[in-house]
């Protein structure tokens, strides 16, 4: 069988390749079948994709879907089905919605698709709406980067910038699930993967991180699990590896603020870890506890923060304003809290309830929610009507703190580092223009 792997993404370039897709591609290619990945990122126009798939004629298309891509991805799956491919839908959206797909696809896959597609094409499922039972991420095979174009997206990645914007890397995944209960993100994620943490394990990262570095000469990898110190046994097993293996590898992850502690911090940076993007999203900490139901005590934030950056590890903070009920004190309070805060990096977000979140449906109960799931982009747009703040004083408010915050002298030395590189200037230039 030939089957075609369609990622619909034109509207933003980044450096994080679709490795999900990719796995999907070395589960397929493993077992005999001929498969292609169709990535627009780097090639935004729909005649790039028509062409692939004429040239590649697959017997199926697959189509990875999420709320910001929905319209695009389904006229490539509309497309498809005209010309009597088998067509197959995955991703975020997929798995929240998949009435809003019935008529675009044959097959509809709700959850983690790594296996399911490979029986699919296979003939053991009947068309539908399918949820498959989860994989074993100890027996997923590295994925295959062959089939991306990995040069381009090398020049994009930027999480380790920070340390030095010419360091070559890319991003890779070691867990899925998260057993915390934020507003804007659950249950998505339990729909996704099923409750609590799962793992692969030390050895098979180990591996992955060792083809990286010999196939595409890498000096960092950035772990986009959903909270990564949330396992300190395996982080405990990660770090010691790497340090017995003498593995030379700078890396970054997502983790929280009360995941945190100065032991586990020293391990990780002695291991290798340069950087940590943490979820901070409010400078009030009643936007925390009722409306974000984030679970961190604000004061605690600061000096972690700080103890970071003793030990060498520099953070990115996230934060997201206006959200239902968030006074514009609160805003600028989170501006406030945001500059005064010893992180190396700041991004400031637009709150947008996407749907199937606990936030959506308390959004949708005081609020007029759009319908046009294009709009859900929480750089640029606003995915509910706010009387009593407009999107246009509100992007003001977004621009304000990204201003306020990299205009302190402690980030100086960030905006230096940028400006004396080609890969520099070119990864700020996209980081601004998200927000324009």
């Amino acid at each position: 069988m030939r089957l075609a792997l369609i990622f619909p993404r034109m509207k933003y370039k980044t450096g994080d390749p679709p490795t999900g897709l990719a796995l999907i591609a070395a589960i397929i290619r493993r077992a005999g079948h001929d498969v292609e990945v169709v990535d627009s990122t780097f090639h935004p126009i729909m005649q790039y994709v028509n062409n692939r798939l004429e040239s590649f004629n697959p017997d199926f298309v697959c189509v990875y879907v999420d709320s910001l891509s929905f319209n695009l991805a389904i006229n490539i799956c509309d497309d498809a089905k005209r010309k009597k491919k088998t067509v197959i839908i995955g991703g975020p959206h997929a798995t929240l919605k998949p009435e809003s797909l019935k008529k675009h696809a044959d097959y509809i896959v709700v959850g983690e698709a790594d296996e399911v597609i490979l029986e699919i094409i296979e003939g053991k499922h009947k068309k539908g709406v399918i949820k498959p039972k989860k994989p074993d991420l100890s027996k997923l095979p590295i994925p295959a980067y062959d089939l991306l174009e990995m040069d381009k997206y090398m020049r994009l990645w930027h999480p380790l910038d920070s340390v030095n914007p010419n360091l070559r890397g890319t991003s890779i995944i070691s867990s899925r699930g998260c057993p915390f209960q934020c507003s804007f993100c659950q249950p998505v994620l339990e729909k996704m993967f099923g409750k609590g943490v799962r793992t692969r394990t030390v050895n098979s990262i180990i591996e992955e991180i060792k083809y990286l570095k010999k196939e595409y000469d890498i000096d960092g990898v950035f772990f986009h699990d959903d909270t990564f110190t949330v396992r300190k046994k395996w982080v405990d097993n990660f770090c010691n590896k790497l340090l017995k293996e003498k593995i030379k590898i700078l890396w970054g992850m997502n983790t929280r603020i009360d995941q945190l502690d100065e032991k586990l911090m020293k391990l990780m940076y002695k291991a290798g870890l340069r950087v940590m993007h943490i979820g901070i999203e409010s400078g009030s900490q009643r936007m925390l506890d009722e409306i974000y139901n984030k679970g961190i005590d604000l004061s605690k934030v600061p000096q972690t923060i700080t103890k970071a950056k003793k030990i060498g590890i520099q953070c990115l903070c996230f934060f997201m304003m206006g959200a239902p009920g968030e006074t514009r004190e609160e805003i600028e309070q989170t501006i406030k809290f945001a500059a005064s805060l010893d992180a190396t990096e700041a991004t400031a977000t637009i709150a947008t309830p996407l749907p199937g979140t606990y936030l959506y449906e308390k959004t949708k109960k005081k609020y007029k929610v759009t319908k046009d799931f294009s709009n859900f982009d929480y750089y640029k747009n606003r995915a509910f009507e706010d009387p009593t703040l407009s999107l246009k004083k509100l992007k003001w408010l977004q621009k304000k703190l990204l201003i306020k915050f990299y205009t302190r002298p402690k980030r100086w030395g960030y905006i230096a580092r940028h400006l004396f590189s080609l890969k520099g200037w070119r990864t700020m230039y996209l980081k601004i223009m998200r927000f324009m």
